[in-house]
């Protein structure tokens, strides 16, 4: 989302530029709909969802007056601090919770190494 914002706004010239939240749709509902699961990309009651929180509390959030503007545009690297998939907790306070991440980094250095070879 923050990407497709920085793009639209250095096409447009600045001025004309998207609301981070209609980048933030266009991430979710239109990503969505694009793969053509326009069941997925919204919170409604019976739909599935994975659920991402993030802690903005942050000094590089400080005066942040809307919490969406805020994630897409200030600070980098954000890492979710709390994340739900399909009903299962998968991040918990920033790390994963049945997974090693740093097993899982081994593999993804090993399967780029075969792939740059």
């Amino acid at each position: 989302a923050r990407l497709a914002w920085q793009l639209q706004r250095i096409l447009s010239g600045g001025d004309a530029a998207l609301l981070p939240r209609v980048a933030l749709d266009w991430a979710t509902l239109g990503g969505a709909a694009a793969l053509g699961w326009p069941e997925l990309g919204r919170l409604v009651v019976g739909a599935p969802a994975d659920i991402a929180a993030f802690d903005l509390s942050g000094l590089e959030y400080v005066g942040a007056s809307d919490l969406v503007d805020a994630l897409l545009l200030c600070g980098l690297g954000h890492r979710a601090a709390w994340v739900c998939v399909d009903g299962r907790v998968v991040v918990e306070d920033g790390e994963l919770v049945n997974a090693d991440g740093a097993e899982i980094a081994s593999s993804a250095s090993a399967a780029a190494a075969r792939l740059a070879a």
